[in-house]
């Protein structure tokens, strides 16, 4: 039985930390209890476990977009998220979980806003499109119920991202029914209704470091589920050249760098290698390195360092 039900609001919108953050709450559940979660994030592309990145969806075109691709622990399908979606996840022991009752708190949420919704399937429907997409991760008797719940969401960007033709269609906003709903209105509604279904709600505040559960998430071997281990990857084109570059990144510290050029340059692969190799992601020290090489390339080195702070930010 839940005794104890507490409600965290993330505010950080960065999807690698809230991804840090589901994973921490999962392993440290208070026990007879039910914590619920809340958090938006800034566009991204979040895969199913075990999805394969390239089957499904557009990688080329998320730097186009500034869309960021993650990998989540529970299976299920691959969906967009941006600040138009609210994402929640219920997390409980496996004797207290219950799909039904914890789509239910949805459900009522919403019905009470005098939306015409139905349940199919485990999802929320509105007009015979999904206006929820629900994924599942059970872990040593520790569960997580979590969906994305569409109150905004820029359909048009989405389409462009994902590539199964179903999912690019079979999804409906909130304001498509209801212009007016704002997204604070829908955050209440469920609050209201995870009290009235399991009781008082108390906030809880996580403090706890998420560094190293934000490293792994953010991880070019976890991101595209390879063995490679880069941090990032970038795909670009310089003066010198297109090319591809892979960046093992720890702790704002750069420990490799590698990059593959189509038209084969030794001269500027090893000049990246040794200005970037053990660089911390600093100007000051990256200004100091960059006096040691050739000044036709200085313009070349600036946008490369510029593109790995930019990654980099939430490391």
């Amino acid at each position: 039985m839940v005794e104890t039900v507490y409600f965290v609001d993330s505010d950080n919108i960065n999807p690698f930390h809230n991804l840090a953050l589901q994973a921490h709450i999962i392993n440290n559940i208070p026990d007879d209890s039910l914590v619920f979660l809340v958090w938006r994030n800034n566009d991204s592309i979040i895969l199913g476990n075990k999805s394969n990145a390239y089957t499904e969806c557009n990688i080329s075109q998320l730097e186009i977009e500034k869309t960021r691709l993650c990998r989540r622990e529970s299976h299920g399908k691959t969906v967009f998220n941006d600040l138009g979606t609210l994402n929640y996840a219920f997390f409980l022991y496996m004797n207290n979980y219950n799909p039904t009752d914890q789509i239910n708190v949805i459900y009522q949420a919403l019905a009470r806003m005098q939306l015409p919704v139905y349940i199919e399937n485990d999802e929320i429907m509105l007009n015979k499109l999904h206006l929820t997409d629900n994924n599942y991760y059970i872990k040593q008797q520790k569960c997580m119920h979590a969906g994305s719940l569409y109150w905004s969401c820029d359909k048009g960007k989405r389409a462009r991202l994902l590539k199964d033709q179903i999912i690019k269609r079979n999804i409906i906003n909130i304001v498509d029914y209801d212009p007016l709903v704002r997204y604070v209105d829908v955050k209440e509604s469920i609050l209201q209704s995870l009290a009235n279904l399991y009781g008082d709600v108390y906030q809880m505040s996580i403090t706890d470091d998420l560094l190293d559960y934000v490293e792994n998430y953010h991880s070019y071997k976890y991101v595209y589920n390879t063995d490679s281990k880069y941090t990032i990857r970038l795909s670009d084109s310089y003066d010198f050249g297109s090319a591809q570059i892979y960046v093992d990144l720890y702790r704002n510290k750069i420990l490799r760098i590698n990059l593959f050029l189509p038209q084969e340059n030794v001269e500027v692969s090893n000049l990246i290698v040794d200005t970037f190799n053990d660089l911390v992601v600093d100007e000051l020290q990256f200004n100091q390195r960059l006096r040691k090489v050739d000044e036709k390339y200085h313009q070349d080195f600036i946008k490369l360092f510029n593109k790995i702070k930019k990654e980099s930010y939430c490391l």
